[in-house]
């Protein structure tokens, strides 16, 4: 038999009851708004008991010393949330001030209606069950707005087979241009460049070498009219970039570039374990890395592909085994892969099922990651890699960098080799600042009061329309920007030519063809 309450017992609640039906007539009036309620704050008011107490968003706990979950209170702001006094002020009605006439006493002269209260104040006040769904639909419908659709890569690849044909006339041989980086790996978007690689497809001949075919290429693109702004770059790896008219996408081409294309690969890989969220973070951390000015390898902070490499690493850090496992020491007896003299194997073996283990939402893991690397990961001593599952400590000629992150194969390049110590810390100060932005809702009940959204009688699984969500997201990452600029960028020699000042400064070299 299930207990009953006695009489006794019963009588508080029926009276609460009726309180909670009786708060809305309540008249609001200047004075009892302005002074932050004695009413509210009263110990006799029955609706103080259901006051909730500020809670703290639970997200990923690493391997690395420090646990979040003791860390947490210290750094995280509290988040509002929503009371029944707060419900009960939004019914609230203004205070109607009548005027009689002075000499005969029934006359009404006037009418004045004081603006004492705000219509969404209470109705714009999110909690952190709303915060949480609300960012993730931010998210999500942010990379369906900007990843690479099925048609825009198919057109891509038309205007690759027409440059194939063009080319392979011009060198008269057959050539492949091979579509490596953000395109191929599943984090791109519609207005990430396009990288190319060349490779002669019955084999280079002898003469062949980097600046001797970029210089080539850069010449044989003149006979093209739909190409424009083309223009060779004299780099470690020289590259020709170039646009077609109809299209903003720069489109960059280099010679046998096979490891970039081999790291696309593996990339893509990584993606097929989770497509539900390891896409949708990598895409939502490129936008974030753009809007703080810490995105451009070439101004000092950090490439996309570095951010990429970085999410990976914090992923397969995730206690107590990893949302995504390490793919080059899973390699299933496949044996070593070779390619310009380092060792490209991995495995492609893929278990969906794995990441269903963890509950954590795209809203989650991107605040651990900030958290992961702005408080918790040693740059000073370590360094982010995805090719082994134990921990790396910088290597002796790598202790000068600021930063260190390993590129999967080509293990003696840094990928952060031109980050200074104070990009460092601004890159460091980005991160704590987004915590803060993103852990506050009061910026979403600021936004949604300014754009006459009322989230009263909505639920956690509340939708706001695809033009309000993109304007929240962007006023969002708005507020994430520091005032201060990111450092200055150390200089970088390198030489760009035009295609005119190529052709006209360099030697007719057909005979090399013969």
């Amino acid at each position: 038999m299930a207990p009953t309450l006695d009489a006794t017992e019963q009588k508080p609640q029926k009276q609460r009851k009726k309180l909670v039906c009786q708060r809305p007539t309540v008249v609001a009036t200047a004075e009892n708004l302005g002074k932050k309620g004695k009413a509210n704050n009263s110990s006799s008011d029955p609706l103080k008991a259901q006051t909730q107490k500020p809670q703290f968003y639970p997200l990923p706990i690493h391997r690395f010393p420090g646990s979040f979950a003791g860390n947490t209170a210290s750094f995280l702001p509290p988040l509002r949330m929503a009371t029944l006094s707060d419900v009960g002020m939004s019914f609230c009605l203004p205070k109607v001030s009548l005027t009689n006439s002075p000499t005969g006493g029934h006359a009404l002269v006037s009418m004045v209606i004081t603006p004492t209260y705000n219509p969404h104040y209470a109705s714009c006040k999110v909690n952190n069950g709303q915060m949480k769904t609300l960012m993730n639909k931010i998210m999500m419908k942010h990379y369906e707005k900007n990843k690479v659709a099925e048609d825009f890569l198919q057109e891509i690849e038309r205007k690759i087979f027409s440059l194939e044909i063009h080319f392979s006339k011009c060198f008269q041989t057959a050539i492949k241009l091979q579509l490596y980086g953000s395109m191929l790996n599943g984090f791109g978007t519609t207005n990430c460049d396009v990288d190319l690689s060349f490779v002669f497809a019955e084999g280079a001949p002898s003469w062949a070498t980097s600046d001797v075919v970029m210089r080539f290429v850069s010449k044989y693109l003149v006979d093209l009219p739909n190409v424009i702004d083309a223009r060779y770059i004299s780099a470690k790896v020289p590259i020709v970039r170039f646009r077609f008219q109809d299209s903003d996408i720069d489109i960059d081409i280099s010679y046998n570039n096979m490891l970039a294309l081999h790291n696309s690969y593996l990339l893509k890989q990584y993606t097929y374990w989770d497509q539900r969220r390891i896409p949708i973070l990598g895409v939502f951390i490129k936008k974030w890395a753009k809007i703080n000015h810490i995105g451009d390898a070439s101004q000092g902070s950090l490439s996309s592909y570095a951010w990429i490499i970085m999410l990976l690493y914090y992923l397969q850090t995730l206690r107590p085994f990893g949302l995504i496992p390490v793919l080059q020491e899973s390699q299933s007896g496949t044996g070593p892969r070779v390619v310009h003299g380092w060792n490209v194997a991995y495995s492609l073996y893929v278990d969906p099922s794995h990441c269903s283990k963890f509950n954590g939402s795209v809203y989650d893991l991107f605040l651990g990651f900030l958290h992961f690397y702005a408080n918790q990961f040693n740059f000073a001593d370590l360094m982010v890699q995805i090719a082994y599952h134990r921990i790396q400590p910088k290597p002796p000629n790598w202790k000068k960098f600021a930063m260190a992150i390993e590129d999967p194969f080509e293990k003696t390049h840094n990928l952060a080799q031109g980050i200074s110590e104070q990009m460092l810390t601004h890159i460091r100060s980005c991160m704590l600042n987004t915590i803060s932005v993103f852990m506050n809702a009061e910026h979403i009940s600021t936004f949604c009061s300014a754009n006459d959204v009322n989230l009263m009688f909505i639920e956690e699984s509340f939708n706001l329309n695809e033009e309000l969500l993109g304007k929240l997201g962007e006023h969002l990452l708005s507020l994430c920007i520091l005032p201060n600029p990111p450092p200055a960028a150390r200089r970088h020699r390198h030489r760009s030519t035009s295609l005119a000042n190529s052709l006209s400064n360099s030697t007719d070299n057909s005979s090399i063809l013969v």
